[in-house]
């Protein structure tokens, strides 16, 4: 949604709030593997959803001009955590 609102002008200069990795220990956090709300996305409980992370193309250094290395890491980006309840404003850092 991002992408369109900015890409059509309607989000000219867009935040992005910094989060602490705490907030993984919030019980009941889950990992959605796409966009949360679409039909096909998988969401599991974080306990599960650890083991079927691509932690190589999000955490090391990867060939992004691989084609294969490219589709991993625009899957890995799309992935979203989800709060229930909200993230608490002790864990929200700032913004850039």
């Amino acid at each position: 949604m991002k992408y369109l609102a900015h890409k059509d002008g309607r989000l000219p200069n867009p935040r992005y709030l910094v989060i602490s990795p705490d907030v993984l220990k919030i019980p009941d956090v889950h990992i959605a593997f796409g966009v949360a709300n679409a039909n096909d996305t998988s969401i599991l409980p974080l306990s599960d959803a650890l083991a079927h992370l691509d932690m190589e193309v999000i955490y090391t250094r990867t060939n992004w001009s691989d084609p294969d290395v490219q589709s991993r890491l625009r899957a890995a980006e799309k992935m979203e955590v989800l709060i229930p309840h909200g993230v608490p404003r002790d864990l929200i850092l700032g913004y850039r």
